[in-house]
């Protein structure tokens, strides 16, 4: 990945957010295991403070997010959020140094989307449909330098991630994760299929992870630090953006070679 070492340049632009982002003191109070203290490490030598920011252009605050198809049943129980709220920026967005941060980030994540619109073409333009009204309806420079099709980042710094599905999206939309960092070895963990691959610095993982439960249980070396590229339903839902469906094979069978379409077919006959 070319970006590697811009995104290793630009989290230090964010330091102070991540530094700030994790009660080391509040142990059992956090809600989920995302910010809860366990689950980082602080290195005696590491760039990096462990913490986890989300950022995104254009977001629903403040309430937990739920869909429509639900959100009648949960009210009752909840204080969820509701599509006629407002939308708009993370205020992470205006923190210090995020000019650096976006201006730094910004050829890497384009090819992200390079990467996207490759493997799931249908997905890329729902993102880039939903990022030009959004870019359109907020002059804020930092809305409209935002350089991702996806509606949301998380930097990730020196966490454990335990298996989990990601609530925010649909079945059929993948998050792409971009490891960086110094670390020296690493896996990427996906339980329900018995999958586990190599996840070293500069790796591009894209998973449907609302569907398939996703892991990193530890890493060896320095920092490790991802960039988790996310969107969300109901953010698309309210800006009238038509769910993207499932990418297919078939979509590719024209650059494949007939030999390899021949394994491909010994593959799916058993």
């Amino acid at each position: 990945m070319r970006g590697q070492g811009q995104l290793d340049t630009a989290t230090l632009y964010i330091q102070k957010q991540l530094a700030e982002s994790i009660d080391w003191e509040e142990t059992k109070k956090h809600q989920t295991w995302r910010g809860a203290p366990q689950n980082f490490q602080r290195l005696p030598d590491g760039r990096y403070p462990p913490g986890t920011v989300d950022f995104s252009p254009c977001w629903f605050q403040a309430r937990k997010e739920v869909s429509n198809l639900y959100y009648h049943v949960l009210v009752i129980y909840t204080n969820p959020q509701r599509l006629v709220d407002q939308m708009g920026p993370s205020t992470s967005l205006f923190g210090e140094n995020i000019r650096l941060w976006l201006t730094e980030i910004t050829d890497t994540e384009n090819d992200i989307n390079l990467i996207l619109s490759l493997i799931a073409p249908d997905l890329y333009h729902a993102g880039h449909e939903a990022m030009d009204q959004i870019h359109s309806s907020n002059p804020h420079p930092l809305v409209k330098s935002w350089p991702s099709v996806f509606s949301g980042i998380s930097v990730i710094s020196n966490r454990k991630t335990i298996a989990h599905r990601d609530q925010g999206g649909w079945p059929a939309c993948f998050d792409i994760l971009l490891a960086c960092g110094d670390y020296s070895d690493a896996k990427f963990e996906l339980p329900d299929v018995g999958g586990r691959f190599l996840y070293t610095p500069g790796t591009v993982v894209a998973v449907c992870g609302k569907v398939l439960r996703h892991a990193v249980y530890g890493w060896r070396g320095g920092d490790r630090v991802c960039y988790a590229h996310f969107m969300r339903d109901n953010v698309h839902n309210r800006l009238g953006v038509k769910r993207s469906g499932w990418s297919s094979l078939h979509r590719y069978r024209a650059a494949m070679s007939d030999k390899f379409l021949g394994r491909l077919g010994k593959l799916y006959m058993g």
